[in-house]
């Protein structure tokens, strides 16, 4: 029964390592495509179709994704739509460490008309990324990842649009006490109520199992003592006996199980960093601020 036990335990922490570890993938997944698609889109509405285009690297950094994998999201869809004709970033780095615009939030225009002249380049696409934490109170946090978005027209040598948009996501001190008391009454609602399923499904099958089989092995020990007092032959006593015992044993243990699941459960939650699925909710793609080619043009030096 040890065995079975330790083998629960281990069963436990690497089911919910699993779950944690899919979860953030869906995430990262689901966020990676939001902006993807949000670059795509302010591309496919503000460039000709057919125009050799190129992507800078990604300067900053998301909170969630690596700079290389937004890149390459990207580029994916770039391609498999066919609108572009993508130039390779290999066919330019030569050239891009030359004139200094390999991860420049800002970029110089004399430098990028060359670069784009050199290998019939229309448009850059520049991005940066700026992730923030900001303290709503003693108790909640709130994150936000911006990511920057830019054209630079190499014919005209300005920068023709510039747009940003967000995501973000709170961490709450107050909910997670809240999944706590949840989790502690019956085990897998604390994780449901932070919005994380599969550790929430995770937790109801293994944690509640063992509370159920302790019940049930706690019932039958009462219902075998109550036929031991009422037993009047002595081998029956000692069955009703042995009996009652051995539920009372495994109502203990199972009790026992539960209890350290319960606990593994708790500490799972206040280690949390963030509510996975709740981030979703809380995405918010939308323009902070836009500029007219005249006003850029003014920030520009030549």
């Amino acid at each position: 029964m040890i065995k079975k036990i330790i083998i629960l335990f281990i069963l436990t922490m690497v089911t919910s390592a699993y779950a944690d570890t899919i979860e953030e993938l869906e995430f990262k997944k689901y966020v990676l495509n939001k902006f993807s698609e949000q670059v795509f889109s302010f591309t496919n509405s503000n460039i000709e179709e057919n125009s050799n285009i190129a992507l800078l690297d990604i300067s900053g950094q998301s909170s969630v994704f690596s700079n290389d994998e937004l890149k390459n999201n990207i580029i994916s869809k770039i391609i498999n739509t066919s609108s572009y004709n993508y130039i390779d970033k290999e066919l330019i780095s030569d050239s891009v460490k030359e004139a200094d615009l390999g991860k420049s939030i800002y970029i110089n225009p004399k430098e990028a008309i060359q670069l784009g002249r050199l290998h019939s380049i229309a448009y850059f696409v520049v991005i940066d990324m700026t992730s923030n934490k900001y303290e709503k109170s003693s108790d909640s946090s709130l994150h936000i990842d911006t990511l920057n978005y830019k054209i630079f027209n190499v014919e005209k040598g300005i920068m023709t649009y510039s747009n940003s948009f967000e995501l973000k996501y709170e961490n709450s001190v107050k909910k997670k006490r809240k999944a706590l008391l949840r989790s502690l009454v019956v085990s897998g609602t604390g994780h449901f109520y932070l919005r994380k399923p599969l550790k929430g499904i995770v937790y109801t099958i293994i944690g509640n199992i063992p509370f159920i089989a302790g019940c049930y092995f706690s019932y039958q020990s009462e219902k075998n003592y109550d036929k031991y007092q009422q037993a009047t032959v002595q081998t029956d006593i000692d069955n009703y006996f042995n009996e009652a015992q051995g539920n009372a044993n495994m109502s203990s243990m199972m009790f026992s199980t539960a209890t350290i699941i319960r606990l593994m459960e708790s500490i799972g939650i206040l280690r949390s960093q963030s509510v996975s699925l709740k981030r979703k909710e809380l995405i918010s793609i939308q323009p902070l601020f836009f500029y007219d080619q005249i006003a850029v043009k003014a920030q520009v030096t030549f």
